[in-house]
């Protein structure tokens, strides 16, 4: 698998808020940890857990700075910028930890300081 092809979809997936795209990263079992909320398991949990994040914001844009793997590992960091319903901008760095399984996502956790998000 092509790490950096498999991230820039993955992202494309969160950019275009497309939740069905993006839970068909994980597999079946598959847990979503987002920040300090709880994890999300399984494919149509975490599909409405990030629609509903989805609707919380105008849009949303990734800049990835970069990517590694160590086996069934895959770490991508980089900015994510928010934008708010009323126009104003958040930006913020992330940390995406990826335990793999195959080319299916088995635990996915965000790590991101969005304490600022919904402050305006």
């Amino acid at each position: 698998m092509d790490i950096t092809l498999w991230s820039e979809e993955l992202i494309n997936s969160i950019d275009s808020k497309d939740a069905t795209k993006f839970a068909n990263f994980f597999a079946k079992d598959g847990s979503f940890i987002f920040g300090n909320f709880p994890a999300v398991t399984g494919k149509g949990n975490i599909k409405d857990f990030v629609n509903s994040f989805f609707d919380s914001v105008k849009s949303l844009k990734h800049n990835q700075l970069g990517i590694m793997q160590d086996n069934n590992k895959i770490v991508v960091w980089g900015v994510v910028t928010y934008t708010r319903h009323n126009g104003t901008e958040y930006p913020v760095k992330f940390c995406n930890v990826f335990d793999m399984d195959g080319d299916k996502i088995k635990t996915y956790d965000v790590y991101v300081d969005n304490s600022q998000l919904y402050v305006e």
